[in-house]
């Protein structure tokens, strides 16, 4: 039974927040520079009537780390010192001087890195009260 796995106590909620380095009543203010993205494109067009650009972009990775996941409120100014990498597409066409269509492309992907994450139970509804762990994480994203 749940009475003899896990002990009942008498403490509140905020209480077992606390004893775990979360404090729901506080707050943060982050104030940094985020990351530094830079771009290039190679483009082609006819005058103002229709063009097509290709792009690649880096995002360097200046904004601040988090370095414990427990700090629930702490939001980073970055992509947690990930590097990232874009590539993508634009085009556009003009039939009329008052209409016009734009179409753009882009695939990005953020490269591993090692960064802290709050390790939780199976089944946990509350996250980021666990012991924190090493995860090597990386993703990609369509825009």
């Amino acid at each position: 039974t749940i009475g003899t796995n896990l002990p009942l106590s008498d403490t509140t909620a905020s209480e077992f927040f606390r004893e775990r380095c979360i404090d729901l009543c506080a707050h943060e203010r982050i104030t940094a520079v985020g990351d530094l993205e830079t771009e290039a494109y190679v483009g082609y067009g006819h005058r103002q009537d229709w063009f097509v650009d290709f792009l690649v972009s880096v995002r360097w990775p200046t904004g601040k780390k988090n370095k414990d996941p427990r700090r629930v409120f702490f939001v980073s100014t970055g992509h947690n010192r990930h590097f990232e990498i874009k590539l993508g597409f634009e085009g556009g066409w003009k039939p009329r001087d008052w209409f016009a269509f734009k179409l753009d492309w882009a695939w990005h992907h953020a490269f591993k890195r090692t960064e802290k994450r709050a390790a939780f139970f199976k089944g946990a509804t509350v996250k980021n009260i666990g012991p924190t762990l090493d995860a090597r994480v990386s993703w990609d994203y369509f825009v």
